[in-house]
């Protein structure tokens, strides 16, 4: 088989898995179906190259990338227009949430300089409006710039207590963090409470679609910190 056959038939085996997986979780996208497919072949040309996934097959992509990422749509309400994606990486869920959801508006926060070129060429060849990439940590981000964001969306790359310790200072009033974890997700609620008291906090658990995996999602609402209460 050709690279050029095999490259299709990844594709194929992809669009596939991505149609079974957003039936099985009620959300109609077919029309995205295209842009999906087109972030999939920019994928799979720089994956290797720029570090990207370790995900390998077409299917496990679909599932544990896709689906996965869009998960987060439940706990994102009608009426959201700004969103930070922090550790953006290869686009999940950050990107995969602005195809989604092309209303928001998103800055994909990625302090790796590879990952961060890949992301500024999907956002261009998915013509993705109102997006934008910043090549920072979380840490810098949040010293230098004063916007404030209505949804902050992480893939667990902090302990719940540094996420919300370094997103202070980019929270308003009704701020949501949303923060995906793993099934040890409580030690991290505990510590987060013993820093923050009584900080606002629910924790849902969603099978991924096509998996036996549960991801454990954690929503808070930290504004409660900046009016000096629960510290």
């Amino acid at each position: 088989m050709s690279p050029h056959e095999t490259l299709n038939r990844h594709r194929e085996e992809f669009l596939q898995t991505l149609q079974k997986g957003l039936k099985e979780l009620g959300f109609e996208l077919s029309d995205k179906l295209p842009l999906y497919e087109n972030y999939y072949r920019e994928l799979k040309r720089f994956s290797k190259a720029y570090n990207l996934t370790s995900l390998e097959e077409p299917s496990e992509f679909a599932i544990k990338g896709v689906l996965d990422s869009l998960l987060y749509l439940r706990f994102i309400p009608e009426g959201i227009v700004s969103l930070l994606d922090v550790g953006s990486g290869a686009g999940l869920p950050g990107v995969m949430l602005k195809i989604a959801r092309p209303e928001l508006f998103i800055t994909l926060l990625e302090p790796s300089r590879k990952r961060a070129t890949f992301l500024r060429h999907v956002v261009y060849k998915l013509n993705l409006s109102n997006t934008e990439v910043v090549e920072d940590s979380l840490e810098g981000f949040s010293k230098r710039v004063s916007s404030k964001f209505q949804i902050i969306t992480t893939r667990a790359l902090f302990r719940v207590y540094e996420f919300v310790k370094k997103t202070t200072p980019l929270v308003e009033a009704n701020t949501l963090l949303l923060i995906s974890k793993g099934p040890k997700y409580k030690e991290e609620i505990e510590e987060l409470r013993a820093h923050y008291g009584n900080i606002p906090i629910e924790t849902f658990a969603v099978r991924v679609p096509l998996s036996e995996f549960t991801r454990y999602f954690i929503v808070i609402k930290p504004g409660i910190i900046k009016s000096g209460k629960g510290i």
